[in-house]
């Protein structure tokens, strides 16, 4: 179970603390620890806690965070930026889907040469996944765009 950043900033806030270390675990097995600091420095210093508790629990270290997540550093990027980067992405989808379409008439049209066949799926398939990380990088540069269009600051730790 994993715990949203908003969750998280919503308890911090709830109990009026600067800092939320939070460890979490579900009837499967599944286990999670969550950070947020108030400010960068907090968000930090919940960031080593966090790292300290993963320890305690025995994960392993390519688990821990050395730094707070990534969101907090785009936060730190102008709207312009981000629309550019929003904008950026955008074009690079469009056209991966441009050519997703021109290689399925491709692949409709050069049924019988199997080898030549699995060339294309490879390809095709390669500009599926390429479709999918520009969705994700885009929703998380569209979250951060609502953060800095007047949330509330606050730092997020994994």
């Amino acid at each position: 179970m994993d715990v949203t950043i908003e969750q998280a900033k919503s308890i911090r806030k709830e109990l009026k603390a600067t800092h939320l270390i939070m460890f979490t675990a579900d009837s499967e097995g599944g286990q999670n620890v969550a950070t947020h600091g108030e400010s960068e420095q907090q968000a930090h210093e919940a960031c080593q806690y966090g790292n300290k508790l993963k320890k305690l629990l025995g994960w392993p270290e390519e688990l821990y965070q050395s730094t707070p997540t990534q969101r907090a550093e785009w936060r730190r990027k102008s709207a312009v930026e981000i629309k550019a980067d929003i904008s950026r992405l955008l074009d690079n989808k469009r056209r991966n889907e441009l050519g997703r379409q021109a290689l399925l008439e491709k692949m409709g049209a050069l049924r019988t040469s199997e080898e030549r066949w699995q060339e294309l799926n490879d390809e095709w398939l390669g500009m599926k996944r390429r479709a999918e990380d520009y969705d994700v990088r885009i929703q998380a540069l569209e979250w951060v765009l609502d953060v800095s269009r007047g949330q509330e600051g606050g730092q997020d730790n994994g």
